[in-house]
C-alpha cells in the first residue's frame, strides 16, 4: 500500500499542477504557458513511473517508447521554460532542436517495437525492465536493436543533463544578475522566483543523474528505497510549479 502510494506521488502531484495550469491558461504569461508543456510532459513521464512499479508489465510494453521521449525531453524542455523566462524573444521551429535526440530515439523505440509480435515484445519488456525471465535466446533484429536503443537513451541523458544544467544555469545567473542590479521588474519576475529556480535546476540535476546512474531496477529490487526519489522529485515538481 505504502508502495503504491509513492510509486504514483509524483505522478499525482504534476496531473494537480496540469489541472491548475490548464484552467488557467489564458491568464498565464507566456513563459508559464511553456511551462505548461512541461508539466504535461512530467505527467506522462510519472504516469509511466507509477505503471512501471506497479509492474503493469503489458501496460508497460505499450507505453515504454513515449517514456523514453519523456525521459529525453524533459529537461531540454526545462531549459527552453528558462530561455522563454529569461528572454523578450520568440521561439521559432530552430529552438526546438534540443528536444530532437528525444524524438528520433522515441521514433525509433515505436518503430523497433513494431517490428515485434506482442509476446516477443511482453518478453522483451520482462527481461530488460523487470528480469522476470532469465534472458532471451536467439534475438531478432528489433530486439538486438532495441538494446542498443535502451543503452543510448540511458548514455544520452547522462550526456544532455551537462550542457543542458550548464546553460540553463548560466542563464538563470545573468537573468539573476541583472535583476540584482537595475531591480527589475519585467512582466512580473521577481528575484526570489529566479533564485528559487536556480536551486530547483541544480538539486534536479543531482538527483536525476544519481536515479539515472542507480537505473529503475535498483529501486524496483528494494521496494521501500522508492519513498526516497519519490519524496524528492516530489517535492522538487511541487516547489517548481509554486
Amino acid at each position: 500500500m505504502i508502495e503504491n502510494f509513492f510509486s504514483g506521488l509524483p505522478f499525482f502531484v504534476c496531473l494537480f499542477w496540469l489541472i491548475l495550469f490548464i484552467l488557467q491558461y489564458k491568464q498565464l504569461d507566456p513563459a508559464k504557458k511553456f511551462f505548461t508543456f512541461f508539466l504535461l510532459t512530467c505527467t506522462f513521464l510519472y504516469f509511466s513511473h507509477a505503471v512501471y512499479f506497479h509492474r503493469y508489465v503489458y501496460l508497460y510494453s505499450l507505453i515504454e517508447s513515449f517514456y523514453t521521449f519523456c525521459s529525453l525531453a524533459v529537461y531540454p524542455l526545462y531549459y527552453l521554460y528558462i530561455c522563454k523566462l529569461t528572454s523578450i524573444k520568440q521561439f521559432n521551429l530552430k529552438s526546438y532542436w534540443v528536444i530532437l535526440p528525444a524524438l528520433i530515439l522515441g521514433v525509433l523505440s515505436v518503430m523497433f517495437y513494431g517490428m515485434m509480435n506482442e509476446v516477443e515484445r511482453i518478453s522483451f519488456v520482462e527481461y530488460h525492465f523487470f528480469k522476470k525471465t532469465d534472458g532471451l535466446d536467439s534475438l531478432s533484429f528489433a530486439e538486438k536493436a532495441q538494446e542498443v536503443r535502451i543503452i543510448a537513451t540511458k548514455t544520452l541523458f547522462i550526456i544532455q543533463l551537462l550542457p543542458v544544467s550548464f546553460f540553463g544555469y548560466q542563464k538563470l545567473s545573468h537573468f539573476n544578475r541583472e535583476v540584482s542590479n537595475y531591480y527589475a521588474d519585467t512582466e512580473n519576475r521577481t528575484l526570489a522566483p529566479v533564485q528559487k529556480l536556480l536551486l530547483v535546476f541544480i538539486l534536479f540535476a543531482i538527483f536525476s543523474g544519481t536515479a539515472n546512474l542507480l537505473g529503475r531496477e535498483f529501486f524496483i529490487r528494494e521496494s521501500w528505497l522508492l519513498v526516497i526519489p519519490s519524496l524528492i522529485f516530489g517535492s522538487m515538481l511541487f516547489w517548481s510549479a509554486t
